[in-house]
């Protein structure tokens, strides 16, 4: 195509294709760059995990220095978990509200506490449960509450609040944020920051936090807002306690988003955060072999963390129970960082795997970075998909809903 340019009274022809051309490519161009540029900035990330990963023990403590702890019992408690499911925990029964403070946006902050369902089970220091709420300004019609469990380390409530709750409270969406077992204000006797003393420890700071957060759950459709849709979420460890947790709720339609969530315990032997596990007392427990050590600890990991076959056992149990199927309006959303260094690919896929086993839809969406980068972008990389889980989640249940009846 061919057109006439006139300019200072002199006329040429130009090649407008030619000129389509020059653009079209430079803008491949362009846009291959910032790919390319992309890419190296998202390995960059990961490289930063794996020195965060590697000061942070040396600055702050290292895992299991008392060694396995008391190795029956986990597995008691976990062959009776998988027998019973949640009717094995105690309901919660009375809950204490703290006062209240408003935010400059008047969203309200307030804390409540219970006894934990499983507090026969834990240290006396941990039975008390520890829960931040945070209530919208002006809520939805339809209201939601999304639970959040916390990540390796995060001990608090203000990275959770500042970075999903209160964008989450932008929406009308209410959000509890509960503090786990052996963390902050319920660290166990002698421990160390968030660093658990033993194996067992470890293994029941995951018992606790799962079914502590589906008790909840239960809870605020007793007692809280029963017209409530439930989600879980979490980062790292809190994103594989928020899949646990929904894996409980067998037959109550939920959703569950899993930031980073590693797919099983392992991220603790073979990410970044294994330089910070204390070899020593295992080591000593295991006739001096590390190595005898470690595949002791994996086998625990593999024989009472495995998340696939407590859902298969769930399902089981709601057959036999109701002749009902299980999990049928569960929706399962994974988020996992390309370049994360904390949690291998492999993990993140297992994790998407499992959330698959109740629900064949859900959704593995890989973002460029690491695993803290893609916490610090949380308002645009996390928030947006637990607001897609809670629209999907409704949409399932309308879809599946009996006709109005005609007055």
């Amino acid at each position: 195509i061919w057109c006439l340019e006139s300019r200072a009274g002199r006329h040429r022809l130009i090649d407008i294709d030619g000129w389509q051309d020059r653009v079209r490519i430079s803008l491949e161009m362009a846009s291959a760059l910032v790919m390319i540029l992309w890419r190296f900035l998202s390995v960059v990330l990961g490289v930063v995990d794996q020195v965060v990963g590697v000061l942070l023990p040396r600055a702050a403590g290292k895992f299991w220095a008392d060694g396995f702890g008391d190795v029956e019992r986990m597995y008691r408690v976990a062959a009776m978990e998988r027998k019973v499911g949640l009717e094995g925990a105690q309901d919660i029964a009375q809950v204490r509200f703290g006062g209240t403070t408003r935010t400059k946006e008047g969203h309200s902050v307030r804390m409540m506490s219970f006894t934990s369902p499983i507090a026969k089970e834990l240290p006396k220091e941990t039975r008390e449960v520890h829960v931040q709420v945070v209530e919208p300004k002006e809520p939805r019609t339809r209201p939601v509450v999304v639970i959040h469990l916390q990540a390796t380390g995060d001990e608090g409530f203000s990275q959770r609040r500042t970075r999903v709750a209160l964008p989450l409270a932008d929406s009308g969406v209410t959000s509890m944020l509960l503090q786990i077992p052996f963390y902050g204000a319920r660290r166990a006797k002698n421990q160390r920051k968030y660093f658990m003393r033993t194996v067992e420890d470890f293994m029941m700071c995951a018992h606790g936090s799962y079914t502590e957060a589906a008790k909840l759950a239960q809870w605020v459709k007793a007692e809280y807002q029963p017209k409530a849709s439930i989600v879980f979420t979490g980062f790292s460890f809190g994103g594989s306690m928020a899949t646990y947790a929904a894996s409980m709720l067998v037959n109550e339609p939920c959703a569950v988003v899993s930031c980073c969530g590693p797919g099983s315990p392992h991220a603790l032997l073979n990410g970044v955060l294994s330089v910070g596990n204390d070899w020593r007392k295992l080591t000593e427990e295991s006739g001096g072999d590390q190595e005898k050590a470690e595949l002791r600890v994996s086998r625990i990991f593999d024989e009472i963390a495995d998340m696939a076959a407590q859902i298969e056992d769930a399902k089981k149990r709601e057959q036999s129970k109701n002749g009902t199927p299980a999990y049928e309006h569960h929706v399962c959303v994974s988020i996992a960082a390309r370049d994360d260094s904390f949690v291998s690919m492999s993990s993140l896929k297992r994790m998407h795997q499992v959330q698959r086993a109740m629900d064949p839809s859900a959704e593995l969406l890989v973002v460029a970075g690491g695993h803290g980068s893609t916490f610090l972008r949380s308002k645009s990389v996390y928030v947006p998909r637990i607001l897609n889980a809670i629209e999907e989640l409704h949409r399932r249940m309308e879809s599946c809903a009996p006709p109005a009846m005609n007055a």
